[in-house]
C-alpha cells in the first residue's frame, strides 16, 4: 500500500512521501486501465455491430505489427512487452476496415533479410512469424531459429528456411533467393 511504502521509506520525510506518492500513482494508473478495459468489454457486448480489435499507434515492433486490426474477444488480456502502447479498442466493422495497413517501414525491428524478403513481395505475416521457433524445436542441437530454419507448418519433419537462411544460401543470386522464397512459402 502507498501508506506502508511511505512509512517504510528511508530518509527525510519528503523522500518518504515521494515514494508513497509514486506507489499511489502506479496503483491508480493500473486501476484506471483495468476499469477502461472492463468498460470497453461491456460496451462491446451491449452494442450491436461492434467488434473488439487490437490497435496500436505506429511505429510497431514485429510482435505487435501482426496483431494490428485482428478481431479479439472484448475481454482478451494481452501480455504487453515494455513500451508497448497496444490496446483492445471497440470499433464498428466499418471503422475496423478503415484501419491503416501496416507497412514494413512502420516496423522498427525487422532485420535486413526480412526487409529484403518483403521487398521481393513476401507475405508480411509469414516473414515475421518465421523467426519464431516452435517450442523445443531443435536442429542438430541448436534452436531452429538460430540456424535460420523453422518447421514447415503441415509438413512433418521438414525444415523451413527463414528469410535469413534463404539469403545466406542464395548469396548474391537474386533469382535463387526469389526461387527459395517461393519454395518455402513466402511468395505465392
Amino acid at each position: 500500500s502507498p501508506i506502508v511504502r511511505a512509512r517504510q521509506g528511508v530518509g527525510v520525510p519528503a523522500t518518504m512521501l515521494a515514494a508513497g506518492r509514486a506507489s499511489l500513482e502506479a496503483l491508480t494508473q493500473a486501476a484506471v486501465a483495468d476499469a477502461a478495459r472492463w468498460a470497453s468489454g461491456v460496451q462491446a457486448v451491449a452494442t450491436t455491430r461492434t467488434v473488439a480489435t487490437w490497435y496500436e499507434p505506429a511505429p510497431y515492433c514485429q510482435r505487435c505489427a501482426v496483431l494490428i486490426g485482428k478481431r479479439v474477444k472484448p475481454t482478451t488480456q494481452f501480455v504487453r512487452h515494455p513500451r508497448c502502447d497496444g490496446m483492445v479498442r471497440i470499433m464498428s466493422e466499418r471503422d475496423r476496415e478503415e484501419l491503416p495497413t501496416v507497412t514494413p517501414e512502420q516496423v522498427t525491428d525487422l532485420n535486413r533479410w526480412q526487409r529484403a524478403a518483403l521487398d521481393e513481395g513476401a507475405d508480411f505475416n509469414q516473414v515475421v512469424n518465421a523467426n519464431t521457433a516452435p517450442r523445443g524445436g531443435r536442429l542438430g542441437g541448436s534452436p531452429l531459429r538460430e540456424r535460420g530454419t523453422q518447421t514447415l507448418v503441415g509438413a512433418r519433419g521438414k525444415v523451413r528456411l527463414t528469410p535469413k537462411g534463404i539469403y545466406r544460401q542464395a548469396g548474391d543470386d537474386r533469382e535463387k533467393a526469389v526461387e527459395l522464397l517461393r519454395q518455402y512459402g513466402y511468395l505465392r
